[in-house]
């Protein structure tokens, strides 16, 4: 099985989603299976950066993909201007793709995981940055849509 997780938040953020995704490839690599996996990272780096990522990844099935745009580039193509570029384009032909960071890019995979982490930008729209709260409206709902399976990764309890 060929799967593919955009790792983009893994190299980008330091806390938060990028911890949880580094924590979930992590665990996945340590287990012990033939699977082949496609970390797809957006944005260009440094060579050191590249060597650093590779070798906390110890497990030759992992392989790191880049999309040589940032990912504001990626974003915009993806998520407002809806170009259907999928992500195979750069990881090959997948069987499972997840996206664990609220939206889920354009894939001609059949089966799909998105992990939304929460809905703070709905429940409480003043915590939110107004640019960042609009794009998660509009990108959210559609991708929950085209979604095959949806990972909640929190709670929430009425007040």
């Amino acid at each position: 099985m060929h799967i593919g997780i955009d790792y983009t938040s893994a190299v980008h953020q330091g806390a938060g989603i990028g911890r949880y995704t580094r924590g979930l490839v992590q665990a996945l690599a340590e287990l012990e299976h033939e699977d082949r996996c496609s970390l797809l990272v957006a944005g260009r780096l440094q060579q050191s950066k590249i060597r650093n990522l590779k070798s906390k990844i110890e497990n030759p099935n992992f392989r790191l993909k880049f999309i040589p745009l940032s990912h504001r580039y990626v974003t915009i193509l993806w998520h407002r201007l809806c170009l259907p570029l999928p992500v195979e384009l750069f990881t090959g032909p997948l069987d499972v793709f997840h996206s664990p960071d609220f939206t889920l890019p354009p894939t001609l995979c059949r089966r799909t995981l998105l992990t939304v982490h929460d809905l703070s930008y709905l429940r409480h729209p003043e915590g939110a940055f107004p640019a960042q709260r609009a794009f998660l409206m509009r990108a959210v709902p559609r991708s929950v849509a085209r979604a095959g399976h949806i990972l909640a990764a929190s709670e929430n309890r009425p007040d």
